[in-house]
């Protein structure tokens, strides 16, 4: 009888260490938010620990250094390109120039803000 109670006792210690360890090593959440481009001053938020954005290219202003995105989902984007964004264009190396409104760009910014990673593409239409 005293090793049944050893027994389920130890395997109740056993799913409450697993319980607690499980929940202390979750990864903490992130946010990364970037400016909304329409006329409103306020700011769309990307889902917690997002730092990939996916979308259509709606303004490429080479002069100010931007490229906006149009998401589906979650809205429109604007990022600020550095002289240290890696962009390519059809998987060849480009330049911010070279975007053109209508191509499909996934930007990768570790803030939001600004662009880290662009690659823009043509659409294709299925």
């Amino acid at each position: 009888m005293n090793l049944r109670f050893f027994a389920f006792g130890l395997i109740a210690a056993i799913a409450a260490t697993i319980v607690i360890t499980t929940s202390s090593i979750a990864a903490p959440s992130t946010t990364a938010s970037a400016t909304s481009s329409t006329s409103s001053t306020s700011s769309t938020s990307a889902p917690a620990a997002t730092n990939k954005y996916h979308g259509v290219v709606t303004a490429v202003d080479v002069t100010a250094s931007t490229i906006t995105i149009n998401n589906k989902k979650l809205g429109t984007f604007t990022f600020t390109v550095s002289a240290t964004t890696k962009i390519t264009v059809n998987k060849t190396a480009g330049a911010l120039g070279e975007i053109q409104v209508g191509q499909v760009a996934s930007i990768v910014s570790n803030d939001g803000k600004a662009a880290d990673k662009i690659a823009a593409k043509d659409k294709v239409n299925k």
